[in-house]
């Protein structure tokens, strides 16, 4: 189930109120109406003309919200033309604002019906022609009338209508127009149940005209803040949202949760934007699971996550930054970035659980921005575990611009380390101006010896003189079953130092003069009986 969180302005079952260029009729013939059982025709033609209505239910303030209109209208002209505007009336001042034409439908609906929407407080960005009074005046805090404006590409032809109008919206822009919620574990909800929901009420919001793919034209949220369950689980769809005209940050997607138990699943999907970058907030802590596998996110703004997520061969095309926090990500890919600072972003959070990202470049700007915060201690620490760096600028080269890591703490002093591993590259990079602290890119390599009898001792040493007393790593008693796992940089010669107190590695309890390889690997030993050990 899906709940439409908007005011409704005027559903066009009536024509008080309704004045403009023509008289307004009402139609209920099946076709003619997508809201309710009724919408209102009218003639326009081909000069600009309008529609509009008074009875919107008093005075709106839209100066920081979004309108729909529904429209059904297959004469207009182009949109740089007018062929398709949102009128706001102050009761003075009436303005149509165009929002769509023969070549920008907006979103299209069954029943040959259009979706028109406008952002008023990004109106200043858009083309307008005003019908009555002056566009400077008009009063976007005090409307009290909307409607449809057009110009057609040919004249009416005798007294036929040729439009239909039918139901308005409107929310603030820092508001979820749409949330999709309920389902259960054995019936969740999917992209199919939210387009269904539009078509049964007429909202305008969402369409599904094409297979499994589907449009959508409003801010949402997936979840429940009350007590109640939400399941949504999809696959192999493509959304594209259609964010144009929007002000940037005015168009967010969100998960919520209070007491009761949700859960989002999503696989083998596309979310496509167009126009503004649209902001995603998966930070609700509440939230139960959040499960996305191979979904590819294309010109996306930022996404923003806390401790509840989990990720795995997701694609970001040329997103802005992503901030994944504590969550667990496996085979991320970053194609290029809006952000010139980073494709994804660091601050205090480990990375432990976030391994095998490949960042590839577009040309410009860096693939991560390390920014811990001033909190932060003398030194934060990062493991890259497996993260590729395609087509970033060497350490040696200018502009500094397009290395692969840009380093920018808030405390200039702080000291950045990261621990390579996995096989991964170790990044160039860059550090912001009065940066004053270290950076230490440790490309350790990880070894794993196995089939060590239990309670052995295991010590690894650099061969680096004759006495080599400095210890890489070591473990007093492996345990049981047996291995251990150390890491060290590739190429570095070490003597490999495994004792217990029963058995004997030959000749003489040391693997020495071992290379550490240029990939992770495993071997195992073979420890013999100690025939000189006696435990009376």
């Amino acid at each position: 189930m899906s709940v439409d969180n908007r005011t409704l302005l005027n559903d066009a079952s009536a024509i008080t109120g309704w004045t403009g260029d023509d008289t307004a009729t009402v139609t209920t013939n099946a076709g003619d109406f997508y809201e309710g059982s009724g919408a209102l025709s009218t003639q326009l033609s081909n000069a600009l003309e309008h529609m509009y209505t008074t009875s919107i239910g008093g005075t709106r303030d839209l100066s920081a919200a979004s309108v729909w209109s529904l429209v059904k209208d297959n004469l207009q002209r182009i949109k740089a033309a007018g062929g398709g505007q949102v009128v706001l009336h102050d009761g003075t001042d009436r303005v149509g604002f165009y929002s769509n034409g023969n070549d920008s439908p907006g979103l299209s609906l069954p029943s040959y019906y259009n979706c028109l929407k406008l952002d008023v407080s990004n109106r200043a960005a858009l083309s307008s022609n005003v019908y009555a009074g002056v566009l400077g005046n008009l009063t976007v805090s005090a409307i009290t009338g909307v409607g449809y404006g057009t110009i057609h590409a040919s004249k009416a032809v005798g007294a036929v209508d040729n439009v239909w109008i039918d139901a308005s919206y409107f929310i603030l822009n820092t508001s979820y127009a749409l949330t999709i919620n309920a389902g259960t574990v054995g019936t969740p909800e999917t992209w199919a149940d939210v387009s269904g929901d539009d078509v049964t009420n007429g909202w305008g919001m969402v369409a599904n005209l094409q297979g499994s793919k589907f449009d959508i034209n409003a801010s949402w949220q997936w979840g429940d803040v009350a007590n109640a369950d939400s399941y949504f689980v999809d696959s192999n769809f493509q959304v594209y949202i259609d964010a144009r005209d929007m002000g940037a940050g005015n168009f967010i997607v969100r998960t919520i949760a209070g007491s009761g138990t949700n859960v989002l699943t999503l696989s083998s999907g596309l979310f496509q934007n167009l126009g503004t970058p649209v902001n995603w907030d998966f930070t609700d802590p509440d939230f139960n699971t959040i499960s996305f596998t191979a979904i590819t996110w294309t010109d996306s703004g930022t996404h923003t996550w806390a401790s509840v997520g989990s990720l795995a061969s997701v694609i970001y095309n040329n997103c802005a930054q992503i901030f994944f926090d504590l969550i667990t990500v496996n085979g991320a890919i970053f194609n290029g970035s809006s952000d010139a600072n980073g494709a994804l972003l660091l601050t205090n959070s480990p990375t432990d659980s976030q391994d095998n990202l490949t960042f590839n470049s577009d040309g410009t700007g860096h693939a991560v921005e390390i920014a811990p915060a001033s909190s932060s201690p003398d030194e934060v620490v990062y493991e890259f575990f497996g993260w590729k760096f395609n087509g970033y600028g060497s350490q040696s080269s200018s502009p500094e611009s397009t290395r692969a890591l840009f380093i920018n703490p808030t405390d200039l002093t702080t000291n950045i380390t990261i621990n390579i591993a996995g096989g991964g590259d170790t990044p160039s990079y860059r550090t912001v101006a009065g940066y004053t602290g270290t950076v230490t890119l440790n490309n350790n390599i990880s070894v794993t010896i196995t089939n060590i009898q239990p309670g052995s001792e295991v010590r690894v040493y650099p061969v680096e003189s004759p006495i080599n007393t400095t210890e890489i790593a070591g473990i007093e008693n492996t345990g049981s079953p047996s291995e251990f796992t150390f890491s060290a940089a590739a190429g570095l010669v070490v003597d490999i130092v495994v004792f217990n107190i029963a058995y004997v590695l030959p000749p003489d309890n040391r693997i020495r003069n071992f290379v550490i390889p240029n990939s992770d690997s495993s071997f195992p030993i073979s420890q013999i009986i100690d025939r000189n050990f006696s435990n009376p």
